[in-house]
């Protein structure tokens, strides 16, 4: 959370001398989304990691009603519970 606050803090400085106005500092909150979500992903990709191909089958399956029907004793099948 510091990352953010120090992205946040530069951004709004920087953001105010360049356009002496609050627009900067709005647009100056976008390297700091930017920045919470690039580390947020890669402390999570340290814990759980997840690969594209598994986000897409899921995504896949959650769209497609014949495919989750289709798919779905398999996954039952490879469930160790």
């Amino acid at each position: 959370m510091l990352l953010m606050l120090a992205v946040n803090v530069t951004g709004d400085v920087v953001a105010i001398h360049f356009t002496h106005g609050i627009y900067g500092v709005a647009l100056a909150c976008l390297p700091t989304i930017l920045a919470g979500f690039v580390f947020g992903f890669s402390l999570l990709q340290r814990e759980l990691p997840a690969r594209w191909a598994e986000g897409r089958r899921l995504l896949r399956l959650s769209s497609d009603p014949d495919a989750s029907a289709s798919t779905a004793p398999q996954l039952a099948a490879s469930s160790p519970y």
